[in-house]
């Protein structure tokens, strides 16, 4: 795993992003983030993965919750939307 200061990440985040390799992004010499580039998905770790997924269905939850959209109403889009794949 390569790692690459703030200042460094900033100049070559088009390359990092695109590359094959996580990056551990260093600021004041101390660890800050990893940067796992998806061109493979599977290369980044299960752990990291649940925790992406954890985080995105919270603000998720709240987004949907603050427009006054029910756990109902989602599941109900779901199964329309399954009808509607299969030509039902």
């Amino acid at each position: 795993m390569k790692t690459a200061s703030v200042r460094d990440a900033r100049s070559q985040f088009s390359d990092l992003i695109h590359g094959n390799e996580a990056v551990i992004v260093t600021s004041h010499g101390k660890a800050t983030a990893v940067l796992y580039p998806l061109s493979d998905p599977e290369k980044v770790p299960m752990e990291v993965r649940k925790d992406v997924f954890f985080a995105f269905s919270q603000k998720m939850a709240h987004a949907l919750k603050a427009k006054g959209v029910s756990e109902e109403d989602v599941l109900r889009g779901f199964a329309d939307f399954k009808k509607r794949r299969r030509g039902r």
